[in-house]
């Protein structure tokens, strides 16, 4: 963001960095392509993202995930959707992370918080984290 991000309290040992390249909404960047997908399409392909990246924290064995309001800044994905089907991934896959560190804006907070309470989305209810190392799918696919 624009702000930057808040140091942590506490000290991390990283085991992995995980990068994905967000969808363009912002058709003043010049650099990037334009996305312009939306609805189910759009939902699918952030979903596909942060499943990818949630296999790679799997695969790394890692039990903390740092992550920040991920292409809501130049890129202007709106940060309650992108929080929304964030959280809804972090629901629906099970793995072993024991923690989950948001950075960002508030409203990306909020929404990832609310999606993963299964309050934002009914469809998920049978999913869940695992803390015994696997990914599941579950009702969500």
């Amino acid at each position: 963001s624009a702000k930057g991000y808040a140091s942590l309290a506490e000290h991390i040992e990283i085991c992995a960095v995980i990068n994905v390249a967000m969808p363009n909404r912002n058709p003043s960047v010049r650099d990037s392509p334009l996305d312009g997908r939306e609805g189910a399409a759009y939902s699918a392909l952030l979903m596909a993202k942060f499943a990818a990246v949630l296999e790679g924290a799997r695969r790394a064995r890692a039990e903390v995930l740092v992550i920040p309001d991920i292409g809501c800044g130049v890129f202007s994905n709106d940060p309650s959707v992108v929080g929304a089907l964030l959280g809804r991934a972090l629901y629906c896959f099970g793995h072993g992370l024991k923690k989950v560190i948001l950075t960002g804006s508030g409203e990306f907070k909020d929404a990832t918080r609310r999606a993963y309470r299964g309050r934002l989305d009914s469809s998920c209810k049978s999913g869940s984290l695992s803390y015994e190392g696997r990914l599941e799918r579950t009702a969500c696919d």
